[in-house]
């Protein structure tokens, strides 16, 4: 898959949890030191893991402008609601 010129590689790095904390800050950290407005999304398997990668990020850099923690469902929907112009529909309560 190719990416426009604005588009960036990601990294692979394996390890314990704390060395993959500290190169994720360290790498969230590099791609905004150019534009520290540029959006950026950082996607991830699961809510609880959101809530621990969103707590890191604040914990370690501060507060990150225009950082999106997102599961790859609700990355999903997200693409999808853009691409039709309309949010997602969502069952009601009762249909759950």
């Amino acid at each position: 898959m190719t990416g426009g010129a604005d588009a960036h590689q990601g990294l692979l790095i394996s390890g314990r949890f704390p060395e993959l904390e500290d190169a994720l800050c360290e790498r969230i950290a590099q791609l905004k030191r150019d534009d520290a407005l540029a959006p950026l999304t950082v996607v991830v398997g699961s809510a609880a893991v959101r809530t621990r990668v969103g707590d890191l990020v604040v914990r370690r850099l501060g507060a990150v402008a225009n950082l999106t923690v997102a599961t790859l469902g609700r990355l999903a929907a997200d693409l999808v609601a853009a691409e039709r112009g309309a949010p997602p529909v969502v069952l009601g309560g009762l249909a759950r």
